[in-house]
C-alpha cells in the first residue's frame, strides 16, 4: 500500500517524504540513545550515592569514636589532676606540722608548762631498742616523765596538740604520728588501737629518714599497705623535721584510709553510664570502692588479651585510651597516671550511642538520596517531553525547507517561569556545592597549627564551580605532620565527589594506622571498587617527623614537587620511587621515598593545572618555567604565603584571556624547627 502511495507522488513530494522519513528515523534513533544514556547516568549517580551513604556512616562513627576517646582521656587527666591536688593537701598538713615542730626546737624553753590543752598521751621507747617488745616501752600520761626527755616532750607539746586538731578535721585520716629519734611518740587517732608499737620500724619512717641522706626534704609517699596495728589498707605521707643545726629530730606522718581517699576522688565526678576507678600499679587491681559485680571489673580477675593490654597501659606513666572486650561487650577505656602515687585513674564506657549516631547519619543521607531519585525521575520525564517538542519542531522546519520556503525561521526561545526557577535552583545548588567543597579544605592558618616551628600556606582555584583538586594537612600523632595534595581525573561534580571520598579515606586511614604504605594501598583498593566511571586520583602524600625532620613520602602518579635546600640555596625537583595513580589498578604496591627536611628548607606541592596552563599561543607554562620562576632571587626566599600568591599571579598573567582550563592548586611548607 505504501509503495502504491509513494509511486503516485510527484518528484517534489517524493523528496519531501524521503527527507521527512530519514529525519524521523534519525530522531527516533537519537531519542533512544539519549534515553538509554540518561537512565545509565541516573543509575550510576544512584549507585555512587548509595556507596556514599555507607561511607558517611563509617566516617561518622569513626569521627564520633575518636571524639569520645579524646573526651574520656581529658576527663581521666582531670580526675588524676584532682587526685594529685587532694594528696597535696595532705602534704601541706604534714609540712605545717613539721614547721611547728622545727619552730618549737628553734624557740625551745625550759619553762613550757603543761596545761589541759597541751597534755596528751605519750609513750617512750628505749632508744637502743627498735623491736616491738613491750618490755622496752614505757607509757607516760601526766607529768611523770624521765628528766632527760621532759624538755623535749614539752618542746613538742604544741605540735602534738595541732596534730589532734588536724585529725579531727578530716574523715579520711586514720591517724597522725609525731615520732622522734629519741623514742618519744605522739599518736592522734587510730580509734580502737591500743597497741604500743615503735614507728621507727615502719616503712614510712625509714623512707623519710633515708630521703634526708640524699638531700631530699620534701617528704615521701609509702605504697598502700596495712598498719601493723590495724588491718585496714592505708597510704602514708611522711617527712622528717630538724632542729636549728640541721640535725634530724624526728618524722611527722599522716596515714589515710585507701578506700576513703579513693572514694573521695571517684565521687568528686558524676559520669552516667561510665565506670570510674583507681588502679594500683603494684597489685595490678582496681582499688575499692567499685562495682565488683559488673562484667567490666570482673575482667581484672582473669585478664584476657585485651585486659592484659589495658593493665599494661594503666601501668604506664602516660595518658591515653584502649579498647577492651568483655562478655561480647566493647568498652572504651581512658587512663591517666596519678603523679604522687603509683596509681592510675581509669574511665570506661560502652560505645552503643556512637553506633546509633552513625546509623542516624546514614538513614538521613539515604532519605535524601531517595528524594533525589524521585526528583531525578521527574527531570527525566521533563527532558523526554522537551525532546518530543524539539523533534516536532525539527519536522516542521524540514518540511518547510523541502517546500521551498526561503525565508529564515528564527524561533524566539524564551524561558518560561518554571524553567527560570529550575535554573536559579541549579545555580544556587552549584554555589552551595562550591562552599561545601571549600569548607572541606583546611584553612591556610588553622588554629590547630598555630606553631612557631613551621609555616604552611595553600591555595586552590577550581576551573568550574567545583573541582577535583584537593590538599590537606593534619597531624597523624603528636610528632608527625601529614602533607597531602591530589588531583582527581575529570572536572566538575563527578570529580568533586570522587575527591571527597579520596580525601576522607586518606586522612582516616593514615590517622588510624600511622603507616603511609598501608594507607595508600588500602585507599587504592577502596577507590578501585565499583569504579564504573574508571576515574582515578594522582596524589603526593608525605609524613614529616617534627622532632627529627625525617620525611617519608609516596608519589602516586603525581607531578614531582619542588624542594628548596636552604644550604644549597635553590629549588630542585624532588626525586623518588614512581607509583601508579590511586583507583586505577587493584592490589598495587606503593614504594615510599625518604629524606630529611632541615631548618628553613621548603617543600612546594602543586597540581598539573599549574604547569599545563596555556597562553594565547597555546604554549604550556611547563615545569621548567615553574622551577625557573621560584629560583628567582626576589622570589625564592619569600614567606610561603607570598611565594604561592606570586606563583598564582604569574600563572594568571601568563594565561591572559584564555583563563584556566584545569584546577589550580598549590601547597607550601617551610620547616622552622631547629
Amino acid at each position: 500500500m505504501f509503495k502504491k502511495y509513494f509511486d503516485s507522488l510527484n518528484t517534489r513530494q517524493k523528496i519531501l517524504v524521503s527527507v521527512l522519513s530519514i529525519a524521523f528515523l534519525a530522531q527516533v534513533f537519537t531519542g533512544i540513545l539519549g534515553y538509554v544514556s540518561i537512565m545509565k547516568c541516573s543509575y550510576s549517580v544512584q549507585s555512587q550515592s548509595d556507596r556514599l551513604g555507607l561511607l558517611v556512616k563509617d566516617n561518622t562513627e569513626l569521627a564520633l569514636r575518636n571524639q569520645n576517646k579524646d573526651m574520656l582521656t581529658k576527663s581521666a587527666n582531670q580526675i588524676a589532676e584532682n587526685a594529685d591536688l587532694l594528696l597535696a593537701q595532705t602534704e601541706n598538713k604534714v609540712q605545717n606540722l613539721c614547721n611547728l615542730s622545727e619552730n618549737a626546737y628553734l624557740n625551745s624553753s625550759e619553762n613550757v608548762e603543761l596545761t589541759a590543752n597541751n597534755r596528751v598521751k605519750v609513750y617512750v621507747i628505749n632508744s637502743s631498742e627498735t623491736s616491738h617488745n613491750t618490755d622496752n616501752i614505757a607509757v607516760y600520761e601526766n607529768d611523770a616523765l624521765p628528766e632527760n626527755l621532759e624538755k623535749e616532750f614539752k618542746i613538742l607539746s604544741n605540735a602534738s596538740t595541732a596534730a589532734n586538731s588536724v585529725y579531727r578535721e578530716s574523715d579520711e585520716i586514720s591517724g597522725i604520728y609525731i615520732a622522734t629519734e629519741t623514742g618519744i611518740v605522739y599518736k592522734s587517732g587510730f580509734e580502737g588501737d591500743s597497741a604500743i608499737t615503735d614507728p621507727r620500724t615502719f616503712d614510712w619512717y625509714k623512707k623519710a629518714k633515708e630521703s634526708t641522706k640524699s638531700g631530699q626534704k620534701s617528704g615521701v609517699w609509702s605504697a598502700p599497705g596495712s598498719n601493723p596495728a590495724s588491718d585496714k589498707p592505708h597510704i602514708t605521707f611522711s617527712k622528717a623535721f630538724f632542729d636549728q643545726s640541721g640535725k634530724m629530730k624526728g618524722v611527722v606522718a599522716i596515714e589515710l584510709y585507701s578506700e576513703k581517699i579513693c572514694n573521695q576522688i571517684v565521687s568528686a565526678v558524676n559520669y552516667d553510664d561510665k565506670y570510674v576507678f583507681i588502679f594500683d600499679k603494684d597489685s595490678e587491681k582496681p582499688i575499692p570502692p567499685y562495682d565488683s559485680s559488673s562484667e567490666f571489673f570482673k575482667g581484672f580477675d582473669e585478664p584476657s588479651e585485651s585486659y592484659t593490654n589495658l593493665i599494661l597501659s594503666l601501668k604506664n606513666d602516660e595518658s591515653g585510651s584502649v579498647d577492651v572486650l568483655r562478655a561480647d561487650e566493647q568498652y572504651f577505656t581512658a587512663y591517666s597516671p596519678v603523679k604522687k602515687l603509683n596509681w592510675s585513674v581509669g574511665i570506661s564506657e560502652r560505645p552503643k550511642i556512637i553506633d546509633s549516631e552513625g546509623q542516624n547519619a546514614q538513614n538521613y543521607l539515604i532519605n535524601e538520596i531517595e528524594s533525589s531519585k524521585k526528583n531525578s525521575g521527574s527531570d527525566t520525564a521533563a527532558i523526554l517531553f522537551q525532546f518530543l517538542i524539539i523533534f516536532c519542531s525539527f519536522g516542521v522546519v524540514v518540511y518547510a525547507l523541502c517546500r521551498g520556503i526561503t525565508q529564515k525561521i528564527v524561533p524566539d526561545i524564551e524561558l518560561n517561569e518554571k524553567d527560570a526557577k529550575e535554573f536559579r535552583k541549579l545555580k544556587a545548588e552549584l554555589e552551595m556545592a562550591e562552599k561545601v567543597q571549600k569548607s572541606m579544605l583546611p584553612e591556610t592558618t588553622p588554629s590547630n597549627l598555630k606553631r612557631d616551628d613551621m609555616e604552611i600556606y595553600a591555595s586552590s582555584v577550581p576551573a568550574e564551580e567545583v573541582g577535583g583538586d584537593f590538599y590537606d594537612f593534619f597531624f597523624v600523632d603528636e610528632n608527625r605532620l601529614a602533607l597531602v595534595i591530589a588531583d582527581a581525573s575529570d572536572k566538575g561534580v563527578p570529580a568533586a565527589l570522587y575527591m571527597s571520598a579520596a580525601k576522607n579515606l586518606i586522612k582516616n586511614k593514615l590517622q588510624s594506622t600511622g603507616s603511609l604504605t598501608a594507607t595508600l594501598e588500602s585507599v587504592n583498593n577502596s577507590l578501585y571498587e565499583d569504579n564504573s566511571m574508571r576515574m582515578f586520583v594522582t596524589a603526593f602524600v608525605g609524613v614529616l617527623s617534627i622532632k627529627s625532620g625525617k620525611f617519608e613520602f609516596i608519589n602516586a602518579g603525581h607531578t614531582p614537587p619542588l624542594f628548596y635546600n636552604h644550604g644549597k640555596g635553590s629549588f630542585d625537583f624532588l626525586s623518588g620511587p614512581h607509583n601508579c595513580a590511586l583507583g586505577g589498578i587493584k592490589n598495587k604496591k606503593y614504594a615510599p621515598g625518604e629524606m630529611t627536611i632541615y631548618k628553613d628548607d621548603v617543600l612546594l606541592l602543586y597540581t598539573d593545572g599549574v604547569t599545563e596552563t596555556a597562553n594565547a599561543e597555546r604554549k604550556l607554562f611547563s615545569q621548567e618555567k615553574l622551577k625557573e620562576l621560584v629560583n628567582s632571587e626576589n622570589i625564592k626566599n619569600l614567606p610561603i604565603e607570598n611565594l604561592i600568591e606570586t606563583i598564582r599571579s604569574e600563572i594568571k598573567t601568563y594565561s591572559g584571556e584564555s583563563g584556566y582550563k584545569d584546577d589550580i592548586t598549590l601547597l607550601g611548607f617551610r620547616n622552622l624547627n631547629n
